[in-house]
């Protein structure tokens, strides 16, 4: 009686490297003999751990020993003695190893990208702040930002305001104008404590309530938002990428996106809050604050922004920021 052979790579589990084997099936046996070494070894059926049959895509079988072999699918003979003494893969094993997958991504997404990100900003000393910023800077300057149209007693009264307060602050900024081609209601601030106004801005609001904008910028200078928000966003991207691996670069991106916005709202609170109270130390009316929000709102309706779902903002409701639920506002 012939005995049929196939042949199949095997992978020892310690590295990337196949070896040549063919295969027999003897009584409820499978044979190995190693091309290379000229050695033969044998595992009983049962021990051995059965893929799903894809067609057209080579079969994994995983080995006692830790060895995997890749066979070529679709032999109808090697399929039938195989299910007949191998061992199926267990699936409620296999879903429950899903399960707790997606609760530690979820986890990490929810409360470990933050902690760890909090952990490696406080680590790092602010020349890193300083080096993005300054990076930051140039290539905004060279592919988005124009030089500002503003006269230069405005921008000087505005420098001479903020300088004297930000001073507190223990952090060192300054303070840039620019324009875009399509006029904004924008600020910013950079990492190394550079804080860019857009003329429009300045156009449309008091100079109290530019310095009221100016403490909210400020606010995200001092808490190292720009610095904590790369740290967890590569975190949070590294989590789904390990979670979807390779099956899904799209969704991957997508996942990262999405929790992202998440710790956006989050700063702009804490921004905001630091805002509130460096309006307070400036002297400035508690309306300033007001109306601020209140100029952002007439914008945002003017360019429709205000449809955005809120968990697809990057900000908090504006409506929320103007007068937060805990405070009593005028």
């Amino acid at each position: 009686m012939t005995t049929t052979t196939w042949l199949a790579n095997r992978f020892d589990g310690q590295s990337s490297l196949a070896r040549a084997v063919s295969l027999r099936i003897e009584q409820q046996t499978l044979l190995l003999d190693d091309h290379e070494t000229g050695q033969s070894q044998d595992y009983p059926l049962g021990s051995l751990e059965l893929s799903e049959a894809w067609a057209g895509a080579q079969r994994p079988i995983g080995l006692p020993d830790g060895a995997t072999l890749w066979v070529r699918n679709g032999d109808t003979a090697l399929d039938a003695a195989l299910a007949a003494g191998g061992r199926r893969a267990s699936w409620p094993a296999v879903v429950l190893a899903v399960v707790l997958l997606i609760a530690v991504a979820l986890w990490f997404n929810l409360r470990g990208a933050g902690l760890v990100a909090g952990a490696v900003v406080d680590w790092l000393p602010r020349t890193a702040d300083k080096a993005v910023g300054e990076q930051a800077l140039k290539l905004l300057d060279k592919s988005w930002l124009l030089p500002s149209q503003l006269p230069e007693t405005r921008r000087e009264v505005l420098e001479r305001r903020f300088a004297g307060h930000a001073k507190e602050s223990g952090v060192g900024t300054q303070l840039l104008f620019r324009r875009t081609e399509k006029p904004q209601l924008n600020a910013f601030a950079l990492p190394d404590g550079t804080i860019v106004l857009f003329d429009a801005l300045v156009e449309q609001f008091t100079d109290d309530e530019v310095l009221a904008v100016l403490g909210h910028e400020l606010g995200h200078v001092v808490h190292r938002h720009g610095m904590r928000k790369i740290a967890s966003g590569l975190g949070i991207f590294a989590t789904s990428s390990v979670l979807l691996g390779d099956y899904s670069s799209v969704a991957a991106n997508s996942a990262a996106a999405v929790s992202s916005l998440r710790y956006s709202r989050k700063f702009e609170s804490e921004a905001d809050d630091y805002a509130r109270a460096f309006i307070a130390r400036a002297g400035l009316a508690p309306t300033v604050w007001q109306s601020v929000w209140q100029k952002f709102e007439a914008e945002e309706r003017k360019s429709g922004a205000d449809k955005i779902p809120a968990w697809l903002s990057t900000h908090p409701p504006t409506k929320e920021r103007s007068c937060p639920a805990h405070e009593a506002c005028q």
